[in-house]
């Protein structure tokens, strides 16, 4: 059974309002209605980023004699569904639980509440909870001496924060999100500590993470956080134990929500598509313009023909005429390469149109936006950086993007950034540099090996750009020092990332 957006929209109105009735007025000698959240002791998330978490839902002090239903609800840029997860009778001194399995940093809205049915065909809605899981990974967290953050690709962000140092902590910020669950994700094993939890100023948990096998990304426990307080990871191992490894993975929240990206994407004029004629575009592996001019790329046109004329035109449907062509129509499609350089967005859209006697057929969104090596924008979402693990350093160069680079000499550290989750697909260009004293990059899509590329040449070469990878919603992309043990040029530099948009905006949803 499901539920319109309306529908769905009215219950859980509808449901806020009984649940805060019955919160402030429960019945004489009875138990106020509950709906609570826990997850499911010990399990092991997905990566790199796990998209979703294992929880019980218990419901107690609701007269479910006739009929109960907990129901689920999605609501997400002005779409939504609702379905029913459970139903049960029972007397309202009974017990109910369910399991689920939350969807973590879905952007939109998520959450349940419960319908109860009487005797007389009416039905009310006593409870409703937001039930979205919010992921906050190791890169917030203040590391203290003792800790460093590891390159790790079994884990949930391809970082781990690892001390064997017993007292060192490492400090997640205060959350602004109200009373929240916290699964603690961590990684077991032969060589591992014990690891403390410490919430303002309290000792939240105390767990012994020493097992005979590894397991990583396991939520190992569970602690209430209050809004506004900060949580401690602690290598609690007592001295003079030879086993004594602690890694903290991340922390997921349960029954909180997060709040999507600002800036949705402007309305446009959708193009009528004129059957497979096309509009596309790669990144070649090319020096970008000096300055902030942009970034080159090749279009490319596929299309029956140019009898009534085509066009490329861009940035922007009124953007200026940047190729043109007449030829006879025919039945193989005629494939045309445009050189262009896309301006950076700046927060801009950057599209370019094809048109064919006038009427665009299709359109590609470009809008690269330049990510330089040391980028931080926390002002919607505390996770949007570019997170590096222990061994990179910041050199000096006027001939980087930004007058910057970060450099490792160090095979197996590495960088990772998640692009924002609210398009289907991203394009995103790695910035590097080449020279004598260069070694060997690499570049994961998730946990999958896209590219492996030798950084070495004769002579310095700046602003370089070494690889276009695509990413599907909410993708990572990890960059890794692979070079061999035994060669003596090791370096691998980051100088900018580039989050481009997808080849096709309709495909995408817009």
């Amino acid at each position: 059974m499901k539920r319109t957006l309306a529908a769905a929209a009215a219950v859980l109105a509808a449901a806020t309002a009984a649940s805060a009735a019955s919160a402030t007025a429960p019945a004489a000698g009875a138990a106020s209605p509950s709906l609570t959240m826990t997850y499911l002791p010990i399990q092991v998330v997905g990566q790199p980023d796990p998209s979703e978490v294992s929880a019980d839902f218990r419901i107690t002090g609701v007269d479910c004699s006739v009929k109960c239903e907990l129901w689920k609800y999605v609501y997400n840029h002005g779409d939504g569904d609702a379905w029913v997860l459970a139903t049960w009778t029972g007397p309202a001194s009974g017990a109910k639980v369910v399991r689920d399995q939350v969807w973590v940093d879905e952007i939109g809205d998520q959450g349940y509440y419960v319908e109860r049915y009487r005797a007389d065909g009416t039905s009310d809605q006593p409870l409703s909870a937001s039930g979205g899981a919010f992921s906050l990974p190791d890169s917030l967290a203040t590391v203290g001496p003792g800790f460093r953050r590891e390159l790790d690709l079994q884990a949930t962000e391809t970082m781990v924060l690892r001390s064997s140092t017993p007292g060192a902590t490492a400090t997640f910020p205060a959350s602004p999100y109200g009373d929240r669950l916290v699964g603690v994700v961590a990684e077991r094993g032969p060589a591992a500590g014990v690891l403390r939890v410490v919430v303002g100023g309290s000792t939240a948990l105390t767990v012994d993470l020493k097992r005979p096998t590894t397991t990583k990304r396991a939520i190992v426990g569970t602690i209430r956080v209050p809004q506004g307080a900060a949580i401690r990871m602690q290598n609690a191992t007592p001295a003079g134990r030879s086993a004594k490894q602690v890694a903290v993975d991340g922390l997921i929240t349960l029954g909180v929500r997060s709040d999507a990206r600002a800036g949705a994407r402007p309305p446009q004029e959708r193009p009528a598509r004129s059957g497979d004629e096309t509009i596309s575009y790669t990144v070649p592996d090319r020096q970008l313009p000096a300055g902030d001019a942009g970034l080159g790329i090749d279009i490319e046109v596929k299309v029956h023909g140019c009898p009534t004329g085509c066009q490329v035109v861009g940035p922007g449907g009124d953007g200026a005429v940047i190729w043109s062509k007449r030829s006879p129509r025919s039945g193989p499609l005629q494939t045309f390469h445009i050189p262009a350089v896309a301006p950076f967005s700046g927060g801009d859209w950057v599209f370019y149109y094809l048109k064919i006697g006038g009427d665009r057929v299709d359109v590609i969104d470009v809008s690269p936006n330049k990510l330089e090596q040391d980028y931080v924008d926390t002002t919607y979402d505390p996770r949007d950086r570019l997170v590096y693990s222990a061994g990179w350093t910041q050199d000096s160069m006027a001939s980087a993007t930004g007058g910057f680079l970060k450099r490792s000499s160090t095979p197996n550290t590495g960088m990772t950034y998640r692009t924002e989750g609210d398009y289907v697909e991203h394009r995103v260009a790695v910035v590097a540099a080449r020279g004598a004293h260069n070694g060997v990059m690499k570049i994961y899509s998730g946990l999958d090996l896209v590219k492996t590329i030798d950084l070495y040449a004769a002579r310095w070469q700046a602003r370089q750009v070494v690889a276009a990878i695509d990413l599907p919603e909410k993708g990572r992309f990890t960059v890794v020092n692979a070079t061999p043990a035994g060669r003596p040029n090791k370096d691998v530099h980051v100088d900018a990332i580039i989050v481009l948009g997808t080849n096709d905006i309709w495909r995408a949803g817009r």
